[in-house]
């Protein structure tokens, strides 16, 4: 982290990912590491300001995720209306 805050000094660095939600209207996940599959989407969803995901890699169940109140989508997986995903 060092040394990418030295190279782009405008970058907001975080201690970890609940901090990196924080006040978050919107969150887009655009990696499958373990460390954001493993995360407490409670936890998360009460960080953020508006409970919306988008899932670059499709690392969450759509239902799981309607079920804690988030507003999900999944990219790849198509839309059928009622926010779980096809």
């Amino acid at each position: 982290m060092e040394n990418t805050a030295a190279e782009m000094p405008n970058i907001v660095m975080c201690k970890d990912s609940y901090e990196a939600v924080e006040g978050a209207d919107a969150v887009v996940i655009g990696t499958p590491w373990n460390e954001f599959k493993q995360l407490d989407m409670e936890r998360v969803r009460g960080a953020m300001r508006s409970p919306i995901m988008v899932d670059g890699r499709n690392i969450h169940e759509p239902d799981r995720m309607k079920a804690l109140g988030f507003t999900y989508r999944g990219v790849g997986r198509g839309y059928n209306g009622n926010g779980s995903g096809a």
